[in-house]
């Protein structure tokens, strides 16, 4: 595996196939110099359609600065994220941290329009019909309760 070609040479291909996993056995394994390598290559590489891919594993690994880069990348091209097909992927870790952004350069209506895109996505992939009552059911009012809506 890649990883274990790093540990005898220092030296490793990173690509946007290899990233996430080669970061999850630099973690895994407590490899600080692959550790760096993938944040850094994540942190030149960051984009619209990647970015919620790239804060959901910066929670799943307690990472806070690459979660506060997404974050900053997410608030200042919230309007492209937040129609992205990316962003009906992200887990609801993710849509949290989201909500909890105080700024937007989007208006509050095109996130909540997004919010209800992640939701119908939620009933999509658990097989359930696209309602009223199912799309609200996925949001959980841990998540509307973040939604501010403005006049």
């Amino acid at each position: 595996m890649f990883s274990s070609r790093y540990l005898y040479s220092g030296k490793v291909e990173i690509d946007a196939e290899t990233v996430l996993s080669l970061l999850y056995a630099a973690k895994k394994y407590d490899i600080p110099g692959l550790d760096s390598k993938c944040r850094s290559f994540l942190k030149e590489n960051i984009d619209t359609e990647n970015v919620c891919t790239i804060l959901d594993q910066a929670i799943l690994f307690d990472d806070e600065d690459l979660k506060s880069i997404c974050l900053d990348f997410i608030m200042d091209k919230s309007e492209v994220v937040l129609k992205s097909d990316a962003f009906v992927q992200m887990t609801k870790s993710g849509l949290q941290e989201v909500l909890k952004l105080e700024l937007f350069n989007a208006s509050e209506c095109e996130l909540y329009t997004a919010c209800k895109r992640w939701a119908t996505q939620r009933c999509r992939d658990a097989g359930k019909e696209e309602n009223y009552e199912n799309i609200r059911q996925a949001l959980t009012d841990e998540l509307v309760y973040l939604i501010r809506y403005r006049p």
